[in-house]
């Protein structure tokens, strides 16, 4: 049965003057000792869900309103600051910031995630499962056509820069990568200028996936500046006179 004054007191607010007076009174005043170690209990859980005291009781919009308009603006005091920084301190994550984390904390990592805890475990995506699979094109030999001149006159005719994020070959030396030719339509027998392209490793890496949008969008490309022709069904449409024009320039 509730009580006849909570009866009167719910859904009521303390005036603006009660608060401040409250607030006064707390001024300087710190929680016992006994109050100290039920609030400790609290935080491990103790007292936590239904156990809690205020488990089922939310904190109305007007207080929460009133509560950030008190501390806002507020700055601590140095003893305050320096409770957090002890408190923070304690934290096994402490000062990790570009660190490696605690033995630990990577044996507890591991052990969430080997074996069959992992969620791939059990599964490979090698040869013919992986979705990239193309029936082992990656083991195809080059042709002696495509050679270091070749490679060279490629990457000329791009400006040394990648065609896709446009970096130069001069700041890929300071982020350790380089320069590579892909071949658009990911066929190594097929070296020829309107079937290769300049790209950065990462971004070769990027062109591995979803190959049929990517050939759509490098011919396209090369057909916008070098005026290289393609059919709808992303074929080479071949110019034996540039042909011949390339490899006597080149």
């Amino acid at each position: 049965m509730v009580k006849r004054e909570e009866k009167v007191r719910k859904g009521t607010h303390h005036s603006l003057e009660t608060i401040k007076k409250i607030s006064k009174s707390l001024e300087d005043k710190h929680p016992s000792k006994t109050t100290r170690e039920k609030m400790s209990k609290s935080h491990i859980g103790l007292l936590a869900g239904e156990k809690s005291p205020m488990w089922g009781t939310h904190i109305s919009d007007w207080h929460k309103e009133q509560i950030s308009k008190s501390t806002k603006g507020k700055k601590r005091s140095l003893a305050t600051r320096e409770k957090i920084s002890q408190n923070a301190k304690t934290n096994p994550n402490f000062g990790m910031k570009g660190k490696h984390p605690s033995p630990k904390t990577v044996e507890g990592m591991r052990e969430r995630v080997t074996g069959e805890k992992n969620p791939m475990y059990g599964v490979h995506l090698i040869g013919e499962k992986n979705p990239n699979y193309q029936g082992g094109k990656s083991f195809e030999p080059y042709t002696l056509d495509f050679n270091k001149r070749f490679k060279e006159n490629i990457k000329e005719r791009d400006f040394h820069c990648c065609q896709l994020c446009n970096i130069g070959e001069e700041d890929l030396l300071l982020l350790k990568r380089y320069l590579v030719i892909h071949h658009i339509d990911y066929n190594k027998l097929l070296s020829i200028p309107q079937n290769c392209i300049t790209l950065c490793d990462k971004c070769n890496a990027i062109a591995n996936f979803n190959r049929n949008q990517w050939t759509e969008f490098f011919q396209s490309l090369l057909k916008e500046r070098h005026n290289y022709q393609y059919t709808t069904e992303q074929k080479i449409i071949l110019d034996y006179m540039e042909e011949i024009k390339w490899k006597i320039n080149k």
